[in-house]
């Protein structure tokens, strides 16, 4: 058969994936579900808690990357229907307004709402980055640390210029997601045929 391919490209591949798929849902998100935007680091915050999550877990349960695309289509699903379902104009009280006498667009239940709306996004992309970051602390362990890290940087630069040429040249998001979600395919087949070789 193909011999397998290096620890060092493996891992440049899963980085450029993640980077790929981060700044995608990043970009989308905010645009499908505009409170959202109005919080401009929770995608951001929750990808990092969820890469870090998965690299510890992926040491002793790298075949938990199989779940990655399934908890992305759930992700993708909600936003791509943010709009019938009346997310995508979901309002958002500024407290900064109340506390000067101005009126809120909102009630306490539309708060308490959205309050958990944002929360439920933040766990679902918490959930997606954690099954796709497994294979980086699977890979982690077979290398040495200073190539394992050289791979992650030169993966994570690809995936950045990757998805600003896609975006420069106008691609829609679906692009953007194949772009970051084909690389995660791949590994999900290639943790397959390890556990079972």
């Amino acid at each position: 058969g193909n011999p397998r391919v290096s620890p060092f490209v493996q891992l440049a591949i899963c980085t450029f994936g993640i980077l790929v798929l981060e700044l995608a849902i990043i970009r989308w998100m905010s645009s499908q579900i505009r409170i959202v935007a109005y919080f401009s680091n929770v995608v951001l915050l929750a990808s990092f808690l969820g890469m870090g999550l998965g690299v510890a877990l992926g040491r002793r349960h790298p075949a938990l990357v199989n779940c990655c695309l399934p908890a992305l289509a759930g992700l993708s699903l909600l936003l791509a229907f943010s709009r019938p379902i009346g997310l995508m104009n979901l309002s958002f009280p500024d407290p900064s307004l109340s506390l000067w006498g101005a009126d809120s667009p909102t009630t306490l239940w539309g708060f308490a709402g959205a309050t958990m709306l944002v929360s439920s996004i933040f766990w679902a992309v918490v959930a997606v980055f954690v099954f796709a970051s497994t294979p980086i602390g699977w890979l982690f362990d077979q290398m040495p640390t200073l190539s394992a890290y050289s791979a992650d940087l030169l993966g994570s630069l690809l995936g950045v210029v990757t998805i600003t040429a896609a975006a420069a040249f106008g691609m829609p998001p679906v692009v953007w997601f194949a772009l970051g979600t084909l690389p995660l395919l791949w590994f999900s087949r290639r943790l397959l045929s390890w556990m079972t070789a």
